[in-house]
Parts: structure tokens; C-alpha cells; sequence
């Protein structure tokens, strides 16, 4: 830490070289000078690479690299905000949204199971969570993630034991794929989806 020692020492600018850049960076954005303030941003990045904060320059240039339309360098951004921050639910999602738009399902799914570590109680994240493993083929990742989501007691009842049901049957467990979607359907009892869902269990399809 060196470096990032240097770089923080008071000396002539008065707070350090790094807290320097970000005041300065934090004025270009104020002023609408993206391009100002990421230059200084990545000054202060290479000052003291390993900060972490809630105001790391890593993190900052994430969100304004995805704001200008620069998603390869927000992705590697936010990747690398990440490696330092795990417990940052915002940087995860915003990360999982690019990983999911580059088409890296895997690292999509990655992002999202650390949010979930951060916080289990975010349903959207369940559900998107869910439909990565699905997407995957990973029906038994699948099983668990749609039973939590349901744990969670979503709005949509009968969708979220339809969406168990059809991983469930997957999985090969025809028994509890098929009690899950009557649930579904003692809901909602003319659910296209499941009734076909039932169709398919009941005759080994």
C-alpha cells in the first residue's frame, strides 16, 4: 500500500493526490463534464486502485462509463469494483444487467448468487436469479431459487408455483411437479400454462 499511502498523504495539496482527483472529479460531473471527470477519475484510480468505498472510482466510472453507452468498459469496471466490494448490492445488479447484455449468461448468474448472499429478500433478484439457471439447464439450481422465491410470498401465487411445477418436472420429481401446479391452478383455474403443464406430467411428456 505504498502507493495508495503516497497518494493520500496531506503534502501540498491538502488531502492527498487521490482525494485531489475525486473533488475535482465530482466538480467536472456537477458542470456536466463527463469526460473531464472520468479523466480524473482514472487518475485517482491508478493513485489507489484497491479503494473500495462507496465512493471508489471504480464504481463511479462504472455508472458513468454505462451512462455514455460504454458497456465493455462499465462491465470491466464494475467487475473489478466488485472483486474488492462484495457486500455492494447496487454494484452486483448493475453488473449482472451488463454481464446479461454481453450475453455472458454464466457471469450473470455469478452476480446475481452474490447478491443474493448481500441480501436474500430481493425478489426480482430471485426471480431473474432463477431464470438464469434455467436458461442454464441447471433445472436442480433452478428448483432451489423458485423455492425461495416463493418462500418470499410474491404477489403472483399462481405464476411462482407454475415456475416451481415446470422445474420441478424438469428435475424428473413428476410427483411434486404435478401437486406444485395444482396449487397453481386452485388459484387460478383456467391458467393456460399450467393446464398444459399438468397435461405434459400426466402423460410422461
Amino acid at each position: 500500500f505504498g502507493s495508495a499511502i503516497a497518494a493520500l498523504d496531506e503534502g501540498e495539496h491538502g488531502g492527498g493526490a487521490f482525494l485531489a482527483y475525486l473533488t475535482t472529479a465530482a466538480a467536472h460531473q456537477q458542470e456536466g463534464r463527463t469526460d473531464d471527470a472520468i479523466a480524473a477519475l482514472e487518475e485517482a484510480r491508478r493513485l489507489f486502485p484497491e479503494y473500495a468505498g462507496a465512493d471508489a472510482p471504480a464504481l463511479i466510472l462504472a455508472r458513468l462509463y454505462a451512462e455514455r453507452g460504454d458497456d465493455s468498459l462499465a462491465l470491466a469496471a464494475y467487475r473489478e469494483y466488485t472483486a474488492m466490494n462484495e457486500n455492494h448490492l447496487g454494484a452486483h445488479v448493475a453488473l449482472a444487467d451488463l454481464e446479461e447484455k454481453s450475453g455472458d449468461v454464466a457471469g450473470m448468474v455469478r452476480a446475481l448468487e452474490r447478491s443474493v448472499w448481500i441480501d436474500p429478500f430481493q425478489p426480482a433478484v430471485l426471480d431473474r436469479l432463477a431464470t438464469g439457471y434455467e436458461e442454464a439447464a441447471d433445472w436442480e439450481a433452478g428448483v432451489r431459487a423458485r423455492r425461495a422465491l416463493l418462500a418470499l410470498d410474491p404477489t403472483d401465487r399462481a405464476q411462482a408455483y407454475y415456475r416451481l411445477a415446470r422445474a420441478l418436472h424438469r428435475t424428473g420429481s413428476a410427483a411434486e411437479a404435478r401437486s406444485t401446479v395444482l396449487r397453481a391452478l386452485e388459484i387460478a383455474p383456467n391458467y393456460e400454462d399450467a393446464l398444459n403443464l399438468l397435461i405434459e406430467i400426466r402423460g410422461g411428456g
